[in-house]
């Protein structure tokens, strides 16, 4: 064998050693231990409270609308503005109602002057006229009495007297009915004049202009809704609870109420609870008053309510211990003998504020990762330390 083969085959050899030595090393490298902070499991004490979304209505909704059909002529008020009670808000062309009106006192005059005219003249004389028959008639008696005129004088006269009787009550009932008729034609200027006044649409109440639903020169018919005014001072959160929970929810109990659109929290308190489910939803309305003193909030805003239902004694962990992925949530449990995690699939509940509620998949004293889980696998080794109590 010659030297450059001899040369060759050594250097193969400490290549191969060098390459099995180097393995061994890498082999007998120890495992890196991955840093977390793990919390012991227990049961704690804490307020339970029911978190429920709702709207934001004015506690007070007022439709208004026409006592007559018309076409609007003026809107006094625009949506947002505040109004007072007995303000003018919208009003209806008038021209038809005055035809109406002065149609109404035409009658009423026609009839008057034929009562003060005609039926009072007929009435003066037929009067006087069974007035002079009756003066007759008593001098005749005397006479017929004394015998000095005949029977048949007597009752011609007293036939004249029957005569005017019917004649002065033919009159009588004629002023009756002229006297009704009038009465009739006064009130029909009554309603005329009504229906002027209530071609202008005034405020019921004290509030605030919500919505317009109607525009200058529309046509808008007896009695529909033409404007919404809503009181804004004092406002109302409408939620649906459920029907495991109604039962403990009591009149008059002080709720919380987040707000999102302004980023702020109330106190409020339920004012009503409803007697029947929705159907669809089968939750029970329950409405929950708040103040708006500044009119900051706004109808319409989402609130969240934070009802108090008493302490509750649960296992708990922050939210962001839990691992979520398309097969489930998660949570990593620290074996402290091995000093490794085993990933563990769990059952959350209710959330309190930023900590989960465990309902099942852990247990008392078990301790789990609620600071480095993400960057774990199940069996990873790990460096633990106990959480920090604020």
């Amino acid at each position: 064998m010659n030297k450059k083969k001899i040369l060759a085959l050594t250097l193969g050899l400490t290549m191969v050693v060098t390459s099995a030595c180097g393995k061994k090393k890498e082999a007998e490298k120890p495992e890196v231990e991955k840093p977390v902070v793990i919390k012991q499991m227990g049961m704690e004490d804490l307020a339970n409270n029911l978190e429920i979304a709702g709207n934001i209505k004015p506690s007070q909704m007022v439709k208004v609308g026409f006592k007559v059909p018309g076409t609007i002529e003026h809107i006094n008020v625009e949506e947002g503005d505040k109004v007072s009670e007995g303000q003018v808000l919208m009003s209806l062309t008038k021209s038809d109602y005055e035809i109406s009106l002065m149609a109404a006192q035409a009658k009423y005059d026609s009839v008057k002057l034929e009562l003060d005219s005609k039926i009072r003249s007929s009435e003066d004389q037929a009067k006087s006229s069974l007035d002079f028959i009756n003066t007759q008639l008593g001098r005749v008696e005397r006479l017929y009495e004394k015998g000095a005129v005949s029977k048949k004088n007597l009752e011609e006269l007293q036939l004249q007297k029957d005569i005017a009787e019917t004649k002065y009550q033919e009159v009588l009932d004629a002023k009756v009915t002229a006297q009704s008729q009038l009465q009739q034609a006064q009130a029909l200027i009554d309603g005329e004049n009504l229906k002027m006044q209530y071609t202008t649409m005034t405020s019921p109440t004290s509030g605030t202009v919500i919505k317009k639903l109607f525009e200058q020169g529309e046509i808008v018919a007896q009695g529909y809704p033409t404007i919404v005014l809503g009181k804004l001072d004092i406002l109302e959160v409408e939620i649906g609870v459920p029907d495991t929970e109604i039962d403990r929810i009591k009149m008059g109990a002080p709720v919380n109420i987040y707000i999102k659109g302004i980023d702020k929290e109330v106190s409020g308190k339920i004012t009503n609870i409803g007697e029947s489910a929705d159907i669809e939803t089968r939750t029970f309305p329950v409405k929950i008053e708040i103040a708006n003193t500044n009119n900051e909030i706004k109808p319409g805003m989402i609130a969240t309510a934070k009802i108090p239902m008493g302490n509750k004694k649960t296992m708990v962990v922050p939210v962001d211990a839990i691992v979520d992925n398309s097969k489930g949530k998660f949570l990593y449990v620290y074996d402290e003998a091995s000093k490794t995690v085993k990933k563990k699939p769990v059952k959350i509940g209710v959330v309190y504020g930023d900590k989960l509620e465990i309902v099942d998949g852990v247990k008392n004293g078990d301790k789990v990762v609620i600071d480095g889980q993400y960057r774990l696998n199940d069996g990873d080794k790990v460096k633990a330390r106990g959480e920090k109590n604020d």
